[in-house]
């Protein structure tokens, strides 16, 4: 999913280890390309990021669904990491499994 994605690895490492209560603390997403968002606008807060209809130079993170947008050309010169929408899932998904790792931790 992640793969030809600019910094991909970078991104998962920044945004996810070391948050274990909000994983997406102190990343502000912006999006473009995707017609209904709120799912996924809903899961990004959840997570902790915050979210912007523009992309301004506090957006760490730039969510597309394929490349060739005014935004998207803007975030690569910048250098900003840009993920595909299913990045916000496999976030989700591996901050769930860890939290449920913990508690069978605790539990045993």
């Amino acid at each position: 999913i992640l793969s030809g994605l600019v910094g991909s690895e970078m991104c998962i490492r920044d945004s996810f280890y070391g948050h274990a209560r909000t994983p997406l603390r102190g990343t502000v997403l912006s999006f473009t390309g995707i017609e209904d968002k709120r799912e996924l606008v809903d899961i990004a807060e959840r997570l902790g990021a915050r979210v912007h209809a523009d992309l301004t130079s506090e957006v760490t993170h730039l969510v597309a669904r394929t490349p060739g947008s005014e935004k998207y050309r803007i975030a690569i010169q910048f250098h900003m990491c840009i993920v595909q929408p299913e990045w916000l899932y496999l976030v989700r998904e591996a901050w769930l499994l860890e939290k449920m790792l913990l508690i069978s931790l605790v539990y045993v």
